[in-house]
């Protein structure tokens, strides 16, 4: 971003083809940060499937909602391409999101098996946090006030 940013100052075409170049680095940011999250969801995936690095469990109650939380998240993911002004798919990864919460809650499970659960309700939530837009997202508040 910062070379093309460069670029353009020495380019006569960029005159007819003006981007809004703070635009680009918060979707740069924002890709970076649910690359980020990705990665940590896989780590706790693979102890779930491989049992490494660290052997985890996923109550099979949770399963479910697991699966459909996720795949909200990547139609957010997706939606978020394609029309970025349509907050249906992202209301509804919030929703998928919550409902994880509260299986967790009606479940009351010990510890052990509930820690890798509440890891990917976090990274699922940064990752909604990283997608809402900017402006919205400063005129939210906290994260928390989010989802």
């Amino acid at each position: 971003m910062q070379y093309a940013d460069e670029s353009r100052k020495g380019n006569p075409r960029a005159r007819f083809n003006r981007r809004n170049l703070v635009v680009d680095y918060e979707d740069l940011a924002a890709l970076e940060n649910v690359t980020f999250h990705v990665r940590n969801l896989t780590e706790v995936f693979a102890g779930m499937i491989w049992g490494k690095p660290i052997p985890l469990e996923l109550p099979p109650e949770l399963r479910p909602v697991l699966s459909d939380a996720l795949h909200a998240v990547a139609e957010t993911l997706r939606a978020t391409d394609s029309d970025p002004h349509d907050s249906a798919p992202f209301d509804a990864a919030v929703a998928a999101v919550e409902a994880i919460l509260h299986g967790m809650q009606e479940l009351g499970a010990g510890a052990t098996s509930l820690s890798p659960t509440a890891a990917i309700v976090i990274d699922l939530k940064r990752i909604l946090v990283a997608l809402r837009p900017g402006t919205e997202r400063d005129s939210k508040g906290s994260p928390s006030t989010v989802v």
